[in-house]
């Protein structure tokens, strides 16, 4: 994204000081490695990142399985393994469970340059991969792990669309 505009590059000529991140959906570890990854990529060792996502799913219920598109069915492990990845890439992170969230996911940054908005049409669910195994019953670090190892990324059929607003 950088690369394609200059305005956003100038923003992020500085280091990120803060990101929040705004997502319902983030229930299975394929979600949580996606994150990591977007996390990684805009922010910086000091940067102070804020997820917020639902404490319990609503609605047709956990999909479970033990593959990594599938989710938790304890969402007490989720929450760990999602703040221990994201701790790995920066060490302040809060993670905050609400009861109900906006469908909308977004990703807010600010940096002493600029700040402003990336919107999520599907977040981070419209990426797939295919029949990659997961053990959502090992341990946390055993998880972490887990989600460090290389796979193939592909996304959906509809695709996902994204735009950024600078404030």
């Amino acid at each position: 994204m950088r690369a394609r505009s200059t305005e956003l590059a100038q923003v992020f000529s500085a280091p990120c000081l803060e990101i929040r991140y705004s997502d319902k959906y983030l229930f299975n570890p394929l979600s949580i490695r996606l994150l990591t990854e977007v996390v990684a990529a805009f922010s910086d060792y000091d940067t102070n990142v804020k997820v917020q996502t639902l404490a319990a799913k609503t609605g047709g219920g956990a999909r479970t399985g033990p593959w990594l598109h599938r989710d938790w069915a304890d969402l007490v492990t989720r929450t760990a393994v999602m703040e221990q990845s994201l701790v790995e890439v920066v060490p302040k992170v809060q993670v905050s469970q609400v009861q109900s969230a906006p469908h909308r996911r977004r990703l807010e940054f600010r940096t002493p340059r600029g700040s402003g908005t990336i919107f999520f049409d599907q977040g981070m669910g419209s990426w797939r991969v295919t029949d990659e195994h997961h053990d959502h019953a090992s341990s946390i670090s055993e998880q972490v792990t887990s989600l460090k190892r290389p796979f193939s990324v592909l996304n959906g059929l509809d695709g996902t669309f994204l735009a950024v607003r600078l404030d």
